[in-house]
């Protein structure tokens, strides 16, 4: 599916402003990102969710090995927080 959204933005504020393009393509992104579906942003984002307090994550994690995961999820339980993790490849 395609989703779309977009700004009108007058050439008198463009030219009467200091508001950057960064700023205009950053804040319809971000209005994009808020509207699209869980799933979609799924596709669109490597998306983890670390829960210290789930059984299989914590066994998982511990099978690893894997020294840094386990150091960051006994910080998390000790924290009492749950890790959410985004990431986009590019």
């Amino acid at each position: 599916m395609k989703y779309h959204k977009y700004h009108k933005v007058t050439k008198l504020l463009i030219d009467s402003s200091n508001i950057p393009e960064e700023y205009l393509i950053r804040d319809i992104a971000s209005a994009l990102i808020k509207e699209l579906p869980l799933e979609a942003l799924k596709k669109l984002l490597n998306i983890e969710k670390l829960d210290p307090y789930e059984k299989d994550t914590y066994e998982k994690v511990f099978n690893s090995m894997d020294v840094n995961r386990i150091d960051e999820l006994e910080s998390l339980r000790r924290e009492q927080v749950i890790l959410f993790k985004l990431q986009v490849n590019i």
